[in-house]
């Protein structure tokens, strides 16, 4: 069957969050052929290779990509994996988040059922690690904390909003207008000041609006 989804994780000096993460895209509702997980480590000093090559043998049934990207930085390790990716979706999670069970599915019917959209961004809760939520956190300062949550229902990011990397996905065919398989082309255009390709969400809302479709969440 057809690969509908390729899960981009990149990576670099995670080991002690990689594997769960990977136990997270693994554990998909979705069936596994219409899946498959490309984890890009960024030349990682520490035991993430080992970790991920040892997970990668023992879940045959998953279909799992391992890159290793010598050029640091997240602007060649995403190129890397929309390299390697063959979904006609492709979606990027951070080395540190975990996905629900249902994941896969619910982007792929959101994209599925908003065909105006170019890509979207997922809703991101927070996890505090030793100490409960503070008590000034507010929906206002969530992206303090790299997290996103516009609510249940659809909408698209307007003005200056735009997804966050730990959570946001695109159609393989927008990377495809650009060119799959040219350098840098991460973010879709310069930044005018600096003559230099950018790998923020922010340019691939830029992107979004330059070929005339929005971005949903």
């Amino acid at each position: 069957m057809k690969v509908i989804l390729s899960i981009v994780v990149c990576t670099y000096n995670r080991e002690k969050y990689i594997l769960k993460n990977l136990e997270h895209c693994y554990s998909q509702s979705l069936d596994k052929s219409n899946y498959e997980v490309i984890l890009v480590n960024n030349n990682s000093p520490d035991n993430t290779e080992q970790i991920c090559l040892k997970f990668k043998k023992e879940h045959p049934d998953l279909q799992m990509v391992y890159a290793n990207e010598k050029n640091k930085g997240h602007t060649w390790a995403r190129n890397r994996g929309i390299k390697e990716s063959k979904g006609s979706y492709i979606s990027f999670l951070d080395d540190d988040a975990f996905v629900y069970s249902e994941y896969a599915d619910n982007l792929i019917k959101t994209l599925d059922e908003t065909p105006e959209a170019i890509g979207l961004g997922g809703r991101i809760y927070p996890v505090y690690e030793g100490f409960d939520e503070p008590e000034w956190m507010s929906p206002y300062l969530l992206t303090m904390v790299a997290a996103l949550d516009k609510g249940d229902n659809r909408v698209f990011f307007m003005g200056n909003k735009f997804p966050i990397g730990a959570n946001m996905a695109f159609r393989a065919e927008t990377f495809d207008q650009l060119g799959r398989r040219r350098s840098y082309y991460w973010g879709g255009f310069r930044l005018p000041a600096r003559n230099r390709w950018t790998s923020s969400s922010w340019s691939l809302t830029e992107l979004a609006l330059s070929l005339g479709r929005g971005l949903a969440t």
